[in-house]
């Protein structure tokens, strides 16, 4: 595996993370909730990057945790979770060349 290119460039880079686990955890006591022992932001938009995991705290009642460094424990058994690997996957073009294309969250098809 490559890990650097010679004329790589400074960024900002594109990272395929599909292949991560992630999981969305929604309660309304967020701050009552230490998924894996961890801690969640307590603001809004804030992230944490604990033990190969980050989480991102969405909105008052939700966050996102990402599995990097690692493969990922099993989904817990408690309510609240959802495994939305698959979903996140699910939502990148068919073909990679519209990648290039997107511009503000819009694809610009004029370009085909």
């Amino acid at each position: 595996m490559v890990l650097k290119y010679s004329n790589e460039g400074r960024g900002p880079y594109l990272v395929d993370l599909t292949h991560k686990a992630k999981w969305d955890l929604q309660d309304k006591n967020l701050a009552a909730r230490k998924p894996l022992g961890l801690d969640i932001p307590a603001l809004p938009g804030a992230c944490a990057f604990q033990k190969g995991v980050l989480i991102n705290r969405m909105n008052p009642t939700q966050s996102a945790i990402w599995h990097l460094l690692a493969d990922a424990p099993a989904l817990p058994g408690e309510p609240g979770y959802t495994d939305v690997t698959s979903a996140w996957a699910s939502g990148l073009p068919e073909k990679p060349d519209q990648l290039r294309r997107r511009r503000n969250g819009f694809v610009d098809y004029s370009a085909q």
